[in-house]
């Protein structure tokens, strides 16, 4: 009952759902490849140091260090993504995790058009770098709920005009064992109060705070382990609901995902403590994204 009661609560957030949400930052869309095949699920996730990206309390239930990296690039190699991230337990203390993703956006052409022929020439390419740091804390309470916080910092360089800006990110993971299945609720705050970004021209616009609402069901059986999560995501006046699965079986993991009524999907591959993920997602103006993530535990 209480799991259908949030379940429905996640719809009512989200019953005046305007047109797709719109990730306005590099930032939030430089993860995984988990992340990409599960439909961008991650509120209510734990187990991978990326999932603070959407909500910095996941690395609590984090048990011993891990490190990820992913890379994904597309637009026949003009768009290029990546990151970098660790989590490490700190005894009496947490966890502590560090995100870097970066993407460089390159020789995308400028046109203007020639208005005695009505056609477009080149006048130009078009440039892009960006860089952040996300560093976060998250601590357990009673074995059953985590409470983290993210100091982000973005550096952005577009021609010769540069930009930079810190955000600020609460949440909590609230996590229930029990001999049927684990129930996870998460919720949290992104770019809190707006992140704003100052350029060296003068001028300043931002990101808009966000709100991030999700539940998750694992459910195990034998070596099979089922992971099905659910998310609301609200961003000024647009809205919508994601929806992700996991499907382990031994050693290989099968995900699929919807976000704004496109299918995601993708598949892993478990070795020891090495993890390989592969996922995609589609694009309405770019194509199929693809991207690769690589996990190390210690």
């Amino acid at each position: 009952m209480i799991i259908f009661t949030i379940l429905l609560s996640l719809f009512l957030i989200i019953n005046d759902a305007q047109a797709a949400l719109i990730d306005n930052s590099f930032v939030n869309q430089c993860y995984g490849a988990k992340i990409a095949a599960m439909g961008e699920c991650g509120t209510a996730l734990y187990g991978n140091p990326e999932y603070a990206y959407f909500n910095p309390a996941s690395n609590g239930f984090i048990s011993n260090a891990k490190i990820n990296s992913s890379y994904s690039d597309y637009y026949a190699g003009s768009f290029l993504q990546g990151s970098f991230s660790v989590a490490l337990p700190i005894s009496g203390w947490g966890v502590v995790s560090a995100v870097v993703p970066i993407q460089v956006v390159s020789n995308i052409p400028l046109t203007q058009k020639d208005i005695g022929n009505n056609e477009f020439y080149q006048i130009g390419s078009y440039n892009d770098i960006g860089a952040a740091g996300l560093l976060s804390w998250a601590n357990v309470i009673d074995n059953s709920i985590s409470f983290g916080a993210t100091l982000r910092y973005t550096k952005q360089k577009i021609y010769n005009q540069s930009s930079a800006g810190f955000g600020y990110d609460i949440g909590a993971l609230y996590k229930v064992d029990s001999s049927y299945a684990n129930f996870l609720v998460g919720l949290s705050i992104l770019d809190i109060g707006n992140t704003v970004f100052t350029w060296d021209t003068g001028y300043s616009d931002y990101i808009q705070m966000s709100t991030r609402l999700g539940v998750a069901i694992e459910k195990r059986i034998d070596d099979c382990l089922l992971r099905v999560a659910c998310d609301a995501v609200s961003q000024g006046s647009q809205s919508e609901i994601r929806y992700g699965v996991d499907f382990q079986i031994s050693n290989l993991s099968f995900m699929a995902g919807l976000k704004n009524d496109t299918l995601t999907y993708g598949m892993g591959l478990r070795m020891s403590d090495m993890e390989i993920d592969y996922g995609i997602k589609t694009d309405k103006n770019l194509g199929n994204i693809s991207k690769v993530s690589v996990g190390l535990s210690f």
